[in-house]
């Protein structure tokens, strides 16, 4: 199956960054294989839909109707969680800014209007394991900046496994990023 979902993918010099700043903390060999591809690091902001064409129409409406501002995600740990089957890595940030909690509640009113139901809650974070060995003690890495200015419908299958972007939205509105990147960097 093919899931349509909603999310954000750090452009290609973020992406870059944050896979040096999770190889320095010297711990990709032990992921092996369990680490999932950089070219699908995402966050996620949306369940994941079946791929018909009603859920297809119904979710490209709702992704125009989002209303919110770019903003700042300052990504600054690695972060592990054990699940019901697996172990998942994350990286993520130490401060999540109000921007993002607008940003899932405009799509989730978005959503709700299409009568989407979103039943998972979403946190900032990009998963680069759903199947690490063992649970990880959370480690600062490097602090990488990334400018969160779009969001993207995509369609994920294939082998190897990608995200085939069907459609993108640009952020507008009013936001703050220097606030919240003086809150990363302990300004405040």
């Amino acid at each position: 199956m093919s899931p349509l979902i909603l999310m954000a993918m750090p452009e290609p010099s973020t992406r870059e960054a944050l896979v040096r700043a999770f190889a320095s903390t010297g711990l990709r060999a032990r992921l092996g294989d369990g680490m999932f591809d950089p070219l699908c690091w995402h966050q996620s902001l949306s369940d994941r839909y079946n791929n018909t064409g009603e859920n297809l129409r119904l979710l490209l409406e709702a992704g125009s109707a989002v209303s919110a501002a770019p903003f700042l995600l300052g990504i600054d740990r690695l972060q592990s969680r054990a699940g019901r089957e697996s172990i998942h890595w994350s990286l993520k940030p130490s401060r999540v800014p109000d921007e993002f909690a607008m940003l899932l509640q405009s799509l989730r009113n978005a959503l709700a209007a299409k009568h989407l139901d979103e039943l998972a809650g979403h946190t900032a974070h990009i998963t680069i394991s759903y199947r690490a060995p063992i649970k990880q003690a959370t480690i600062r890495i490097p602090p990488v900046l990334w400018t969160i200015d779009e969001f993207m419908l995509v369609r994920g299958g294939g082998e190897p496994y990608r995200y085939e972007v069907l459609r993108r939205w640009k952020l507008s509105g009013k936001s703050e990023p220097a606030s919240g990147q003086l809150d990363f960097f302990g300004g405040r």
